[in-house]
């Protein structure tokens, strides 16, 4: 029997190395629910979330002003979304990315189609589909966008601008 162990409000593993993998267990748990990640190795290199996360709707609709809203000495990334199956699972891992990483969210509701909000974003960016997100470090100045995020290349920019 092999332990797998775990950090900060995670459960030791019991397994039987002949029966499964380690990867099998991580992908497993990642399946069951979307909102955990497994990481494995060093405790002291496994990121512990923080309690609480800034994030804010700065506008449902009507016209916003990043330059106000941004997170003084933090990464702030902004994300544009509507209320549709595909932009909840988006907030879902974005919500468990900011308790992790610590990154400020600001997030604007474009959902109805011809909002002072959603003609904002075309005007501005260029954009007219969501999700659409933007990352801006922690001087507020703009650093990537994201027409389609993924989680994947969202937390890789993450981790490199912390």
């Amino acid at each position: 029997m092999k332990y797998l162990e775990g950090t900060r409000g995670t459960v030791r593993v019991g397994y039987d190395p002949a029966v499964l993998t380690v990867e099998q267990i991580v992908k497993a748990t990642e399946l069951s629910n979307p909102n955990y990640r497994v990481a494995v190795g060093d405790p002291k290199d496994v990121p512990v979330p923080s309690e609480e996360i800034d994030c804010r709707i700065i506008s449902s609709g009507g016209r916003f002003h990043l330059d106000e809203v941004m997170a003084k000495g933090k990464l702030t990334l902004v994300d544009f979304y509507v209320d549709d199956r595909v932009c909840r699972d988006v907030d879902a891992w974005l919500s468990t990315l900011a308790k992790v990483h610590g990154f400020a969210r600001r997030r604007v509701n474009v959902d109805t189609p011809g909002s002072a909000a959603s003609r904002q974003m075309k005007e501005l960016f260029g954009v007219e589909k969501v999700p659409y997100a933007r990352l801006y470090g922690k001087d507020g100045a703009f650093i990537v966008e994201w027409k389609t995020p993924e989680r994947g290349t969202v937390e890789a920019e993450i981790k490199k601008r912390k």
